[in-house]
């Protein structure tokens, strides 16, 4: 929260506790948000920290709830209120009442653990398991997909463009090639080709695009600029930049797409 307190301290001005530390850190990308919490140093009222919580946890769109972390010169006799408020899925943080508890800090954190332990059920979860063997990986991703002419490639075959009809498009075939199958990556890559006369939906997502020409000329649009996409040109798409792509020709016009494996879905400009 470092130098966000100009922004909340007046209940006249600034910006809403929630939507700053909950629904705004969100969206650049936080997954734990610290505040102040009520009863230390700072002057934030209980309805300001669960605004912030439940903003942090409320639905918005395909992103998944953040932790709220509480802080702010926290002490072990905060932990029971802390937990009442906040629930499980958390993080408390406490700092300097570590090192003012004891001149042990080991001791001082055992002590901190036993406490957290004493609202809460420990659970032990072992990590996902994943293929043992070179067999077991052979069998389970495909590494080597075959090129076949009219941009077709072995094992994987053209699927929809988009199930929703909410957003416009017109004649336009994707192929997934890498990330959707078992892989493990934390992108795909896929194929998309657009036939003479049509577009891809005019649209937006918090996820970055890289777009590579793979075949035919295309015409690119990105907020206001246009772009000439031909054969290996590279472009990157930053954050809810409004992009579309239309294939002006009379050629088949395909490009490759790379995107975050775990992604937003597409918003009306």
């Amino acid at each position: 929260p470092a130098l966000t307190g100009s922004y909340t301290n007046s209940d006249s001005q600034g910006i809403d506790h929630g939507v700053l530390l909950g629904t705004l850190f969100r969206l650049i990308g936080a997954d734990i948000s610290i505040f102040p919490n009520v009863g230390g140093r700072f002057a934030y009222r209980a309805e300001n920290c669960a605004r912030i919580r439940d903003c942090l946890r409320a639905p918005l769109g395909e992103l998944r709830p953040a932790w709220p972390c509480p802080a702010g010169g926290m002490h072990m006799s905060n932990l029971g209120g802390m937990a009442a408020d906040y629930g499980a899925d958390s993080v408390f943080l406490l700092g300097g009442a570590l090192l003012g508890h004891s001149a042990d800090l080991r001791s001082s954190t055992g002590m901190f653990l036993d406490e957290i332990r004493r609202h809460f059920h420990e659970r032990l979860e072992a990590p996902a398991k994943v293929n043992e063997s070179t067999d077991e990986l052979a069998e389970a991703v495909l590494r080597h997909l075959k090129f076949a002419p009219g941009f077709q490639w072995a094992n994987r075959e053209s699927t929809p463009y988009k199930d929703a009809d909410d957003l416009a498009f017109k004649g336009v075939r994707r192929v997934e090639l890498v990330g959707k199958f078992g892989e493990g990556t934390r992108c795909d890559l896929r194929y998309f080709e657009v036939e003479a006369g049509g577009f891809t939906s005019l649209e937006k997502h918090l996820h970055t695009h890289i777009v590579i020409g793979a075949r035919g000329i295309g015409v690119l649009t990105m907020g206001n600029e246009r772009i000439t996409l031909e054969p290996m040109d590279v472009v990157y798409l930053r954050p809810l930049e409004v992009h579309q792509l239309r294939n002006q020709t009379r050629e088949p016009f395909g490009f490759l797409c790379i995107v975050d494996h775990e992604r937003d879905r597409p918003m009306k400009p």
